[in-house]
């Protein structure tokens, strides 16, 4: 095991529990180098008693496979579903913290407590969903298959996380450590700062940088963890234009120790290096920010000039961003909706105004009137499959190297990731060790 400076990051060199079977214990449809699924002999029945058979709440609402089909709490489901409305941005952060641990305590809704919940069906195919015919099975897709409710180091060290069907996934929801810092030091950075646990989702974040008079950057979504694969993959945040991404406020494994791991946790993609279970961060003054929502589409100007004032906008946009203010946006073949405009430092009354008049009047000069922003969905999971070119460049190998050092057995994985190509789906989904390596071998020889 390595440990960072101030144990934030975990190097994952982690017991095989659930990873390759051992000779002569090979379950129907496994080999020697493949990993197991549920029901395979060599599936880990409990680990500290923490294993949790993921089983989505939904499945109240369908026969199978689950046999848990109660018409009268399928209803009561069904009239809450979509209780945590991540567009509800008007609440305060002490309403906010209320109204989503409300949500999580009264037993429906998507309660955040509940491993393998389904925040968004979309983008699970609704292959899970409460609405559906009761005969239409109720399918896990690729969550993970079980859940370790980790609360401590020792949890980690017996499990590894996988995004793939039979997976084993790390619960660490629990994990809620918030200290505020108030003169961190090193070479790298000297100011206040904050430890926050793996488990501490935006709107929690949010709130301890406030009550100290800071901001934190963050994600749109209030549900969203900032320490882990919210980092790990960059940290896109509204306040990035003012003071970069999630990343870029890093303090810890640290730039000085453990450089490789630092730099590759900073942005080089989630769940393949190691298990984070707090990191550190910058906090900056807090102060006023100004927003609003811009939407137009080509129902007055037809087509053609819509997309001509699309070029219009992004010729006005470098000025607008350079001046650490952002625009969060959707566009489609004939509507553009700016559903989070944000402009830290910007009065209400003067400021706000003068930052949107540009983009106003060049609409206007053009004959498109703003129209009323729809209820839009903040919160967003990019498409698997692209592959490496476009996710990680010339960085690949370097990403790879560090890989390597630190995951030397490739037990951590995910699709399209760095040295994801150590391992191969089989036809029953299991992952299976590639043709190219060889028993005794290593995966990146």
């Amino acid at each position: 095991m390595m440990f960072g400076k101030h144990h934030e990051f975990l190097a994952v060199g982690l017991a095989a529990v659930a990873t390759e079977v051992a000779a002569g214990a090979t379950p129907p449809g496994a080999t020697s180098s493949c990993r197991v699924l549920p029901g395979d002999a060599d599936w880990p029945t409990t680990i500290g008693g923490r294993l949790i058979e993921t089983v989505p709440r939904e499945s109240l609402c369908h026969d199978a496979p689950y046999n848990r089909y109660d018409a009268a709490a399928c209803a009561k489901l069904q009239e809450t579903f979509d209780f945590p409305t991540l567009a509800r941005y008007e609440r305060s952060l002490p309403e906010l913290h209320r109204y989503y641990h409300a949500a999580a305590n009264n037993g429906w809704g998507h309660s955040m407590d509940v491993p393998g919940k389904f925040m968004d069906m979309s983008f699970k195919n609704y292959s899970c969903d409460p609405f559906a015919p009761r005969l239409e099975p109720c399918s896990l897709g690729d969550h993970a298959s079980y859940v370790i409710n980790t609360r401590h180091t020792k949890d980690i060290q017996a499990a590894l996380e996988s995004t793939r069907t039979g997976a084993l996934s790390l619960l660490t929801h629990h994990l809620k450590l918030t200290q505020f810092i108030p003169a961190y030091a090193s070479s790298h950075y000297t100011g206040p700062a904050i430890k926050l646990g793996a488990g501490v989702q935006g709107f929690e974040a949010y709130a301890a940088a406030n009550a100290t008079g800071h901001r934190i950057v963050g994600g749109s979504c209030p549900t969203v963890g900032i320490a882990g694969g919210y980092s790990q993959g960059g940290g896109h945040s509204i306040l990035s234009s003012r003071h970069g991404f999630n990343s870029d406020n890093h303090l810890v494994a640290t730039p000085d120790q453990h450089a490789d791991l630092y730099w590759a946790l900073s942005g080089g993609g989630p769940g393949k290096y190691a298990v984070v279970l707090s990191m550190t961060a910058r906090v900056h003054s807090d102060g006023l920010i100004s927003g609003g929502t811009l939407a137009f589409n080509d129902s007055q100007v037809g087509n053609a000039a819509f997309w001509v004032a699309i070029g219009a906008f992004h010729a006005l946009l470098p000025d607008f961003s350079d001046g650490g203010n952002s625009f969060v946006y959707g566009l489609t073949a004939g509507a553009f909706n700016a559903w989070t405009v944000t402009m830290p430092g910007a009065g209400p009354d003067d400021e706000a105004p003068a930052l949107m008049k540009p983009f106003l009047d060049d609409l206007a000069w053009r004959g498109a009137r703003p129209t009323p922003c729809p209820r839009c969905r903040l919160c967003w999971t990019p498409p698997q499959g692209l592959g490496r070119a476009p996710m990680y460049g010339a960085n690949y190998e370097a990403l790879l190297a560090v890989k390597r050092k630190y995951d030397p057995e490739s037990e951590l994985y995910v699709l399209d990731g760095v040295g994801s190509d150590a391992w191969v789906e089989a036809a029953d989904k299991r992952l299976c060790r590639a043709a190219s390596v060889t028993s005794g071998g290593s995966w990146y020889s």
